[in-house]
């Protein structure tokens, strides 16, 4: 067998060296031809020396992509395409295994073994749940189904992948990252402890805390810098070492210097002895804020050196919470300093967490079941996973349950005459009472809601009825979620009708899949009549009504119908009330994207979002939404609401855009417009105008919620509460 070793990085670090080497050695014991390619650039040259030292062949090939803009994808996937279909034909490998460090890159490079008949198989090492162009992500899930595999390091990365590519629970093989033996002996180890000790300067009773990472926003180190003041307050013997080089090299030593902290925290540079750092040191810190399956942690955990980690990504399916190491919440300065104290505190108890991390990482993540786990995948490809799935645990029997399946929240202001149809039609529903409940959530309604909600749960003891005080739709629905039974919480507006067979489709939905919060279908119920110009796509969400089950790879379950795990909502805190300037319904407030933004956050997470075609009801269109004024009205809202909702830091350049398009974006739909117009019998003269000025409509509403944003932020506030989603580039 004639393997391709294809390595995509600028720097060698963890994902090339930790696990390129063992792969290609591996490989090479095994008895297969081995050839490796990487840029030819000077950092890289170390990578390139040790891949013709070991392999049968290496060669120079410039497979780095560059961050770039969407509407450059498709040239820069068609200049990497060119490049693999070269490397390709000189080398007629028989397979081809992609070590990607960021999912959004290698299409081009997939493309190409495609073309040549090549079976690739790509590795990504990191998976960070963000927006790729539809096309993109169709293509590339396409591709991993048909003409490869893809393997994910860890099962948190495994499921932002299949919500970036929309593929199955089978379609993505899991292989943790492993690493091998300590390379310097144990007996040796003291004089090692001791020599590097000296080197840095250190005494006897000082002790050492190492963190060796690249220096970039994604390992958390500002955070980490922010935490120490306290800790090193009161642990004087303290000292931590940042071993490591990158772009935040120079805002990280003024940070030190600004607080005061110089020769309490030192920046060592890049290292090539981070295992002799791991001996010397007394306690390993690692602040990242997102990861796949980290080397640095596996390289400190093998020599039993105890460490602090956060919960990011897929860390706690190696670092066990009080057993092998100590956890903080991801970017949560709070967290991570009480932790650090903690650890200090016990030293004793942190040294015998070490000695368990050290048994787990040396049998259950060594490099030889790695390389051995990664070549069965490649002489299967593109044949089905031949790693064991997520087992799917059927759902208990009904005589071994006593909590209902689906608590049903509605959340209700002021819809008292909409609350009763919706309560009718979920009093029609094919499953059995038992095995759903209807939590009504009054959010101070003045009219009879109480009467009617106690009206109905006279008669249906599956019906309840809660006050929930504090005025606005997400405190309504966090306390829904907080009062339900049943593992599932399935939110309707109250202005919809249940179709009969909703809560049994949602039901077996949960019983056949592995989503963590799913949708259907919102079909308009035009209960006051219909203007001839107000088209569906006005009124609901444009979904291919052919789309299946599965899950969704862009888009977002909407709220009017909409269900989630309850214990998803409780690891995120549930919907957004403090930290988001605009979203959220409040009184007769038009403001949106709560259920967005709690997708979003879901997915950053790794929480899988789905789609159930089956699932519908009927949403009524009240009688104020058949003006075309509201409709401006509503997208002016989405825009306004859109910077919190995704996340996105409002900036004047980014404000300024948003000022030319509300000039432009009329221009350039009015022609297809006015084309529609004289074409089209069903296309009025209201649609023409809505259709031209909702465009404009959303980004007036983006620029007016931006500045409001800047203005809030120009004041002293309080720092966003944990579980915040972190601002991200658009």
């Amino acid at each position: 067998m004639r393997l391709l070793v294809l390595f995509t990085t600028r720097v060698p670090g963890g994902a090339d060296l930790t696990y390129g080497v063992p792969m290609v050695e591996h490989a090479m014991g095994q008895g297969w031809e081995v050839h490796t390619a990487c840029s030819a650039r000077r950092a890289m040259r170390p990578l390139a020396e040790r891949m013709r030292s070991i392999a049968n062949s290496h060669h120079d090939c410039e497979l780095v992509e560059s961050p770039c803009r969407s509407w450059t994808y498709r040239r820069m996937t068609g200049r990497f395409a060119g490049r693999t279909r070269s490397i390709l034909e000189s080398i007629r490998p028989d397979r081809v295994l992609v070590i990607l460090p960021y999912m959004t890159y290698g299409l081009g490079i997939m493309q190409a073994c495609r073309d040549l008949g090549v079976p690739a198989v790509v590795v990504y090492q990191v998976a960070k749940y963000q927006s790729l162009p539809s096309w993109r992500s169709a293509a590339t899930g396409e591709l991993l189904t048909t003409h490869g595999r893809a393997i994910a390091v860890s099962e948190q990365n495994r499921r932002i992948l299949r919500s970036m590519f929309g593929l199955g629970r089978d379609e993505i093989d899991l292989v943790h990252n492993g690493i091998g033996p300590p390379e310097i002996r144990a007996d040796a180890r003291e004089v090692v402890r001791r020599s590097l000790r000296e080197s840095l300067g250190l005494r006897e009773d000082q002790r050492l805390l190492l963190t060796t990472a690249r220096l970039a926003p994604q390992k958390g180190l500002s955070i980490l810098i922010e935490a120490m003041p306290p800790v090193l307050e009161a642990h004087p013997d303290c000292v931590l070492a940042l071993a490591g080089d990158g772009p935040d090299r120079a805002g990280l030593e003024r940070e030190i210097a600004r607080r005061g902290l110089d020769g309490r925290i030192r920046l060592l540079g890049h290292r090539e002895d981070t295992e002799a750092l791991a001996i010397a040191a007394d306690l390993f810190v690692f602040p990242t804020l997102y990861e796949g399956s980290p080397f640095a942690l596996l390289e400190a955990m093998r020599v039993g050196l105890p460490v602090v980690t956060t919960d990011a990504s897929g860390i706690l399916e190696v670092v066990r919470p009080g057993q092998d190491g100590l956890v903080a919440r991801a970017g949560d300065v709070a967290s991570l300093r009480d932790t650090l104290l903690d650890a200090l505190a016990s030293p004793d108890r942190m040294r015998e967490r070490g000695e368990s991390a050290r048994h787990r990482v040396l049998t259950e993540f060594s490099a030889e079941t790695m390389a051995q786990r990664t070549l069965a995948i490649l002489e299967a490809a593109p044949r089905a996973s031949i790693t064991a799935a997520v087992p799917h645990r059927p759902h208990p029997a009904a005589s071994e349950r006593s909590n209902p399946r689906v608590s049903i929240v509605i959340c209700t202001y002021r819809r008292e005459e909409s609350l009763a149809e919706t309560l009718d039609s979920l009093g029609e529903q094919t499953a059995p009472r038992s095995s759903f409940e209807v939590i009504v959530v009054d959010n101070n309604s003045p009219d009879r809601t109480r009467e009617i909600v106690d009206r109905f749960a006279a008669a249906n003891p599956n019906v309840r009825y809660l006050l929930e005080t504090s005025q606005g739709l997400n405190f309504a629905r966090n306390a829904g979620f907080r009062a339900a039974a049943a593992d599932w919480v399935l939110y309707l507006d109250d202005d919809v009708r249940a179709h009969p067979d909703l809560v049994e489709r949602a039901i077996a939905t949960i019983d056949t899949q592995d989503f963590d919060c799913f949708g259907g279908f919102c079909l308009p119920w035009f209960k006051f009549g219909r203007p001839s110009w107000l088209h569906d796509r006005y009124v609901i969400n444009e979904v291919d009504p052919n789309v299946e089950t599965g899950v969704l790879r862009d888009g977002f379950a909407m709220g009017a119908l909409v269900a989630f795990r309850r214990s998803v909502l409780e690891a995120l805190g549930g919907f957004a009330v403090e930290h988001a300037t605009f979203v959220g319904m409040n009184k007769d407030k038009i403001a949106y994207g709560d259920e967005t933004m709690l997708q979003v956050r879901m997915r950053e997470r790794g929480f899988l979002v789905g789609f159930e075609p089956t699932m519908k009801v009927d949403h009524l269109v009240q009688r104020n939404r058949l003006e075309a004024t509201w409709f401006l009205r509503v997208r002016f809202a989405k825009g306004r609401d859109s910077w919190d909702t995704f996340g996105v830091e409002p900036t004047p350049v980014r404000l300024l855009k948003r000022l030319v398009s509300v000039v432009l974006a009329p221009i350039r739909v009015l022609p297809q417009n006015v084309g529609r117009f004289v074409t089209s019998a069903d296309y009025r003269a209201t649609n023409l105008v809505l259709d031209t000025l909702l465009p404009a409509a959303r980004f007036l509403g983006e620029i007016h919620g931006g500045l409001l944003i800047m203005r809030t932020r120009r004041r002293p506030s309080r720092r966003p509460v944990s579980g915040a989603p972190r601002l991200r580039s658009e």
